[in-house]
């Protein structure tokens, strides 16, 4: 797929609006923490997405922040609001591809940076009001976020919601 010329060019296009100076790209995992059957169509989602601060190796930022979050989703709140939990982080896929991160330089795609994207998911909106004003989540588990990894400088977190266009085609 990533050798396909028509789609090279579109990720070439993307240049436009900062594609590839300012994003990266990953080959990634989808380590999946909590997922429960829900009667809600339309999920609200929030999406973290944290850089690793410099000072910590990848691998060891990413087992770190894990922690982090099993941490979070044992906490009463997140097990009563979280619907589905997920972390797609960084991985090496086939052993054929021993220089993944170069493979995709090659293409000319972003240069692979140490990142973890989490998206939780709730069932309404007040559920994520209810969960962003959680007194013990924001004083503690913001503030280890905050001072361990550095997320204030080196992460982005937005809510988002997921439009199925497959059929469009």
């Amino acid at each position: 797929m990533l050798a396909d010329r028509e789609l090279m060019k579109l990720v070439n296009e993307g240049e436009k609006f900062g594609f590839c100076s300012s994003a990266t790209t990953f080959f990634a995992d989808v380590v999946t923490k909590i997922d429960s059957p829900s009667a809600a169509s339309d999920l609200g989602r929030v999406f973290f997405v944290f850089k690793a601060p410099a000072r910590l190796p990848p691998e060891e930022f990413s087992r770190e922040l894990e922690g982090v979050v099993d941490r979070c989703l044992a906490l009463p709140i997140c097990q009563r609001v979280l619907v589905r939990h997920s972390m797609l982080v960084p991985s090496k896929i086939g052993t054929d591809l021993q220089d993944n991160d170069g493979l995709l330089r090659a293409l000319g795609l972003p240069t692979p940076e140490a990142v973890v994207v989490i998206i939780a998911e709730v069932e309404s909106p007040d559920d994520f009001a209810e969960f962003f004003t959680d007194e013990f989540l924001v004083k503690e588990v913001v503030k280890e976020v905050k001072d361990k990894f550095e997320f204030h400088l080196n992460g982005v977190c937005f809510l988002g919601s997921v439009e199925s266009k497959v059929n469009d085609l």
